[in-house]
């Protein structure tokens, strides 16, 4: 499993519960973390996780576009997209890797299926189960899938209709 995951943090404000998620990943998995953070707001993100590899930018940028900083920078085979309001209670990585290394493109904790009668317009949380999005609490995937998907739309800046577009894009 060493070398074939990464997990990638993107930093937005909230550092008090970032730092609560870096070491509750830490605490359960020794898996690289590779933090985006842009904005002056976040450039503190640096010096407070000199262990980890942060990449900083002055310029405040969205969630498709530090996503995509992520899949085409990070060498590893599968990424872990996770939302900072998440925190690992135990090891999340071995599923993960095995479930991705059986087949699957992307995995997560949390999903939906499309509401159809509703026109495509929201989604119905799944639960457990094959969904139609994954939702980015915790969503890893293939790398080399998703750059050949397109990755995330550069110009999403809300996570919430980013990573419900971008699965969409997985199918």
């Amino acid at each position: 499993m060493a070398g074939s995951i990464r997990i990638c943090l993107i930093a937005d404000n909230f550092l008090e519960d970032f730092a609560q998620c870096v070491a509750s990943i830490r605490a359960h998995t020794q898996t690289p973390i590779s933090i985006f953070a842009s904005g002056k707001e976040n450039q503190a993100v640096q010096e407070m996780f000199p262990a980890e590899s942060v990449t900083w930018q002055k310029n405040k940028l969205g969630w498709g576009h530090s996503v995509n900083h992520f899949l085409n920078t990070v060498a590893e085979k599968y990424v872990v997209i996770m939302d900072p309001s998440t925190n690992f209670t135990g090891d999340a990585i071995s599923p993960v890797v095995e479930k991705l290394d059986a087949g699957f493109e992307g995995v997560g904790w949390r999903g939906g299926l499309m509401n159809i009668e509703d026109e495509w317009r929201s989604v119905d949380d799944r639960g457990e189960g094959e969904v139609d999005v994954l939702f980015s609490y915790f969503f890893a995937l293939d790398r080399d899938f998703a750059l050949k998907a397109g990755g995330a739309n550069s110009s999403a800046t809300y996570y919430r209709k980013a990573d419900i577009e971008m699965s969409l894009a997985f199918l």
